[in-house]
């Protein structure tokens, strides 16, 4: 007889990959990588008793983990105020940040504040704080006032569990007539990395950059309705539309053809008997 009760779902162990790691490729790893890879090593080889035995350290290990971020922060500061980008031979922070680190200077100026924000919270006399950068970002353009009065609006009102950015932002801030349900839309790699930058810039999102530009696309365009579908490529705010316009369009006669080849010449035998029948063109 077949149970219908719910089978238990585990999750795969990532410690089974281990393994396959040669000794050559793991010589070959940065020190930071191969700490993450002998901390797996460490743990593949406790068994029940031993875990059970360290199981304060790695809980410890696992809650000081969550607040790297202000770790990074505070020492990213310190990179920026001593500029030491121009010590190493890197002529900007941005440039520094990105070879060194591997991220935009604009991630870790997002830390250094969300180290800011979680210090400004442990002063404040906090146990709660956020547990990344994404959160802490939530919170960014306060006074220490109202950053403190809202944290403890988001505390009082969340599980430390249930506590996320988004949720963050449902809860702080008010839904106004442009929130609509978000779409994906893909972008290449290297366009949306402008946009992100040019958004964080005007610390906006990157989908309320995005709006703003279509916005003032619009607000600028003084074309009657009719010829705002042909405006011209050249023109500074409706390149970015009418590009996708036409691609669009492109797309759409791409996928009439493929489904039907003849359909370029039922489209000539139609207009062709619609000017028969039209001699005057009315």
């Amino acid at each position: 007889m077949t149970s219908n009760a719910p089978q238990k779902k585990w999750v795969s162990n990532p410690l089974d990959l281990l393994s396959q790691l040669e000794e050559e490729r793991f010589q070959e790893l940065p020190n930071c990588i191969k700490d993450q890879i002998e901390l797996g090593y460490e743990l593949d080889d406790l068994n029940s008793g031993d875990f059970e035995e360290n199981i304060q350290y790695f809980i410890y290990q696992f809650q000081r983990d969550q607040y790297a971020y202000v770790r990074r922060g505070m020492v990213a500061y310190k990179f920026k105020y001593y500029k030491v980008h121009k010590r190493l031979g890197y002529k900007t922070h941005k440039n520094f940040c990105q070879k060194v680190f591997g991220v935009s200077h604009w991630r870790i100026d997002a830390e250094i504040r969300a180290a800011k924000t979680f210090l400004t919270l442990v002063i404040a006399g906090f146990d709660i704080f956020p547990k990344n950068s994404a959160q802490a970002e939530m919170l960014r353009g306060f006074g220490t006032e109202d950053l403190i009065e809202n944290w403890q609006h988001v505390i009082d009102n969340m599980a430390p569990h249930d506590i996320s950015a988004p949720s963050i932002r449902q809860l702080l801030y008010a839904p106004t007539d442009d929130d609509r349900a978000m779409k994906n839309v893909k972008l290449p790699a290297i366009d949306y990395d402008k946009i992100w930058n040019e958004a964080r810039e005007r610390c906006c999102s990157t989908p309320q950059f995005i709006a703003h530009c279509v916005d003032f696309t619009i607000a600028n365009e003084t074309e009657s309705t009719k010829s705002k579908a042909n405006r011209s490529l050249h023109s500074n705010g409706g390149f970015f539309l009418a590009n996708i316009f036409s691609a669009f369009l492109h797309h759409f006669e791409t996928l009439l053809y493929t489904v039907n080849p003849n359909l370029k010449q039922v489209i000539w035998e139609e207009d062709l008997a619609d000017l028969t029948s039209n001699y005057n063109g009315c």
